[in-house]
């Protein structure tokens, strides 16, 4: 008798729970035709874990929802680094300044301003071809995605491809201004206007070339000059910078109109350019 009883409830049993399941756990398939952006993440919000939207197409380029732009610095679209202000630089005669002005703590800007403005220019011509180079292979990169994302996952992913795009051309750029850096220093290159070796040519046609060395100039004014000590070019040419200076027609290597502080002239270019800023070009003085 009890086993009996036993097998009627136990049979009772399973045909109560075969009914849960079957009431309770029984799926339909609802298949909506190019449902609306709005429909769609209502049925996201209602049926997140149930909710499937296969993609037509799962490579997409990212041209086709990326619109990507940029601007260079101001000093690269300025008067400073324009076509006509560097051919009314190269065309001063330089031979007129008289020999003095280039002394071992200053250089008369008109001496070396085409070539260190042209210098600039290079730079922001290399930063504009190596963003628009990054920026063709971006918008010609797939995203691929064989289901739609719910719109905060999508919102994720763009952060993240911005994200990565930015740091990846910016770790190229470094990686050519150091290269640039690592070469210029390491080959020992000579400038063209004498900053970082003295090239001289004796009366047999010999090219002789010495080392050259600096007043380390702590202040300059009219009356007076301070000096911290001396560094050499062969040995210190990241300490070496040489001030400059827009000379009188006197002949007193004190005796300037302009004094640009902003700007430093070092035993190589790109040292130079490092320990420059151009806040000056924006102030109306």
């Amino acid at each position: 008798m009890l086993t009996l009883s036993f097998i009627l409830l136990f049979c009772l049993y399973l045909i109560t729970a075969g009914l849960y399941i079957f009431v309770v756990h029984q799926s339909e398939l609802v298949i909506i035709e190019n449902p609306s952006l709005a429909i769609y993440e209502t049925l996201h919000e209602q049926h997140s874990s149930n909710i499937l939207c296969p993609c037509s197409q799962i490579s997409v380029p990212y041209d086709r929802f990326f619109n990507v732009t940029f601007l260079l610095h101001q000093i690269c679209t300025s008067s400073l680094v324009s076509s006509a202000r560097l051919d009314y630089l190269t065309l001063l005669n330089t031979n007129r300044l008289p020999s003095w002005t280039s002394s071992d703590f200053a250089r008369d800007f008109h001496t070396y301003g085409a070539s260190y403005f042209q210098f600039v220019a290079t730079f922001c011509l290399f930063a504009r071809i190596n963003i628009e180079d990054a920026q063709r292979v971006f918008v010609s990169t797939q995203f691929i995605n064989n289901h739609l994302p719910p719109q905060s996952v999508l919102l994720q992913q763009i952060q993240s491809i911005f994200e990565s795009f930015i740091s990846q051309t910016r770790h190229h750029f470094t990686w050519l201004v150091n290269w640039i850096e690592v070469a210029t220093m390491i080959d020992n290159f000579l400038t063209g206007e004498n900053t970082n070796a003295q090239i001289i040519i004796d009366s047999n046609g010999q090219v002789i070339i010495n080392d050259v060395t600096y007043m380390v100039v702590t202040k300059i004014t009219h009356n007076s000059l301070s000096s911290s000590g001396r560094c050499s070019c062969g040995i210190e040419f990241d300490q070496c910078l040489l001030k400059p200076i827009i000379y009188t027609n006197g002949s007193n290597r004190l005796d300037f109109v302009q004094l640009f502080d902003e700007l430093q002239v070092g035993c190589i270019p790109i040292i130079g350019l490092y320990r420059t800023t151009f806040d000056w070009w924006y102030s109306a003085t």
